[in-house]
Protein backbone atom coordinates (compact mmCIF):
# COMPACT_ATOMS: atom_id res chain seq x y z
CA UNK A 1 0.00 0.00 0.00
CA UNK A 2 1.33 3.52 -0.69
CA UNK A 3 0.32 6.95 1.09
CA UNK A 4 0.81 10.32 -0.04
CA UNK A 5 2.97 12.63 1.97
CA UNK A 6 1.83 14.47 5.15
CA UNK A 7 2.79 16.70 7.39
CA UNK A 8 1.80 17.75 11.02
CA UNK A 9 2.98 20.39 12.77
CA UNK A 10 3.55 20.43 16.44
CA UNK A 11 4.29 23.47 18.56
CA UNK A 12 5.97 23.30 22.75
CA UNK A 13 6.57 26.06 24.34
CA UNK A 14 7.94 25.74 28.26
CA UNK A 15 8.47 29.42 30.88
CA UNK A 16 10.50 28.79 33.96
CA UNK A 17 9.19 30.18 37.29
CA UNK A 18 11.75 30.94 39.82
CA UNK A 19 14.61 28.08 40.47
CA UNK A 20 12.56 25.22 40.49
CA UNK A 21 9.03 25.58 38.45
CA UNK A 22 8.17 25.39 34.83
CA UNK A 23 5.23 25.04 32.97
CA UNK A 24 4.98 24.13 29.54
CA UNK A 25 1.89 23.74 26.67
CA UNK A 26 2.49 21.16 24.12
CA UNK A 27 0.00 21.31 20.88
CA UNK A 28 0.22 18.28 18.38
CA UNK A 29 -1.62 17.88 15.24
CA UNK A 30 -2.28 21.51 15.32
CA UNK A 31 -3.92 21.07 12.08
CA UNK A 32 -6.20 18.27 12.85
CA UNK A 33 -4.76 16.23 9.54
CA UNK A 34 -6.08 12.75 9.49
CA UNK A 35 -2.69 10.37 8.62
CA UNK A 36 -1.54 6.51 8.82
CA UNK A 37 1.97 6.68 10.49
CA UNK A 38 2.74 3.32 9.14
CA UNK A 39 0.58 2.77 5.68
CA UNK A 40 0.24 -1.15 6.17
CA UNK A 41 -1.82 -0.44 9.56
CA UNK A 42 -4.88 0.70 9.83
CA UNK A 43 -4.33 3.36 12.38
CA UNK A 44 -4.58 6.48 12.17
CA UNK A 45 -1.82 8.91 14.03
CA UNK A 46 -3.10 11.30 16.78
CA UNK A 47 -5.36 13.68 16.50
CA UNK A 48 -5.10 16.88 17.37
CA UNK A 49 -4.39 17.26 21.05
CA UNK A 50 -3.47 19.96 23.74
CA UNK A 51 -0.80 18.90 26.90
CA UNK A 52 -0.62 21.35 29.75
CA UNK A 53 2.28 20.25 32.31
CA UNK A 54 3.51 21.79 35.88
CA UNK A 55 6.90 20.18 36.59
CA UNK A 56 8.59 21.23 39.83
CA UNK A 57 12.07 20.24 41.36
CA UNK A 58 12.01 20.36 45.37
CA UNK A 59 15.09 20.05 46.44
Amino acid sequence: MTQRPYATLYLTAHYKIGKSTRIGLDFENVFNKRYRPMPDIHVYGTPRSLTATVKHIVD
